[in-house]
């Protein structure tokens, strides 16, 4: 990532001195702007761990229009994979500036898990997100696309490739050991591949990345989700009713494969998972959701056998496609949304509405034989 200015020293944030004396109102209030900024620039970042909401500050001649939530940071060591590290030092409320809050006098912001972040629907609504004051946390598999899009939003990032669970592991505990609090997992990294391949961990590759590494993940997270009343949402498709028939004796498709087969099989397990997720530990806490993000324009099967590359990759595909910024805020509204209000947790969307998908997509008792599977298969 570039450099996003000087990392601050111990103790700054809490030491700045103002002087206003016989300054006019205008100037005083451009210097505050300024001081303001740069603690805010230092400190939005390393806030995310505590969960505190930094508020862009708005200033006119008369006052300040906007108040701005001021939190603290706690110290964390660098992990390897992140594009920042929080400064050693504590930084205290600036005196003059009053928090708005949610009943605690500051205001809280929440903290979203985006994988499948570098482009397309991931980073759609991870700028999003952002642009509410969101505290966004990337992981990608591209370092060069990952960190543009961290870069451009000034936010952490990880890497890892979900065709290697060693990597899915890593990047959990760097998680868990980063972020006390998780408000929102969204495992959103997927895709549909050519011919078949299987993974140096021994699983047809369209199944592990769509489906057995967001489940590790979401699995080794889990403390952490239920201690923050997580909202775990899966980027699942159409292609689960259209495509998807799971055989729990040839899950990795060795006998019938296709593209479209083991993508739509890899995208029902999803809408599965998150029904079994939801059964299972929905009375601690934690809220589950699956959405279609609609046929986005994105790169989506350009290097594939699928015909599905002949939908996304040609001309045609602005005039039959949604934009990304469109599929991007269908896990935007997800991530906002209020479980039991604005959604309904084990439930499967369409549109910001409960859809439905194939009659596999409903079976309480496959959910619950995918998830014994999947942990078999992963070894927890």
């Amino acid at each position: 990532m570039g450099d996003k200015g000087a990392e601050a020293e111990p103790g700054q944030g809490a030491s700045r001195h103002l002087c206003y004396d016989n300054a006019p109102v205008e100037r005083i209030f451009d210097l505050l702007k300024a001081e303001i900024g740069a603690i805010v620039r230092e400190s939005r970042e390393a806030a995310c761990a505590d969960g505190f909401r930094f508020i862009e500050v708005e200033y006119n001649r008369i006052g300040l229009r906007e108040h701005a939530g001021f939190g603290y940071l706690t110290p964390h060591e660098t992990e390897p994979g992140c594009s920042k590290t929080s400064p050693p030092h504590r930084m205290h409320p600036l005196s003059a500036i009053r928090g708005t809050s949610q009943g605690d006098g500051i205001m809280k912001q929440q903290t979203i898990v985006i994988t499948g972040a570098s482009d397309g629907i991931g980073a759609a609504a991870a700028r999003q997100l952002a642009a509410k004051g969101e505290c966004v946390v990337l992981v990608g598999r591209s370092p060069t696309k990952t960190a543009a899009v961290a870069d451009e939003l000034n936010v952490p990032y990880y890497l890892a490739d979900f065709a290697d669970l060693s990597q899915v592991r890593k990047l959990a505990a760097r998680l868990q050991s980063a972020y006390p609090r998780i408000d929102v997992l969204a495992n959103n990294a997927g895709g549909i591949l050519g011919r078949r391949e299987v993974t140096p961990d021994g699983f047809e590759v369209t199944f592990q990345v769509n489906h057995l590494a967001p489940f590790l993940l979401t699995t080794l997270l889990l403390p952490t989700l239920r201690s923050s009343s997580a909202k775990v949402l899966q980027t699942s498709s159409i292609a689960a009713q259209r495509f998807g028939r799971l055989d729990m004796d040839d899950l990795n498709n060795e006998r019938a494969y296709s593209a479209n087969k083991a993508y739509g099989d890899a995208k029902l397990a999803n809408i599965l998972f998150t029904r079994e997720l939801h059964r299972r530990y929905h009375a601690q806490g934690i809220s589950a959701a699956a959405f279609h993000p609609g046929s986005v324009a994105t790169n989506f099967a350009s290097d594939t056998t699928s015909f599905f590359r002949f939908v996304y990759n040609t001309p045609l595909s602005r005039l039959l496609l949604v934009s990304p910024d469109k599929g991007g805020a269908a896990l935007t509204w997800l991530a906002e949304g209020t479980p039991g209000t604005t959604w309904q947790s084990g439930e499967y969307y369409d549109k910001n509405k409960p859809a439905r998908s194939s009659d596999q997509a409903r079976d309480a008792a496959l959910a619950r034989q995918l998830w014994d599977r999947s942990v078999e298969m992963l070894s927890l």
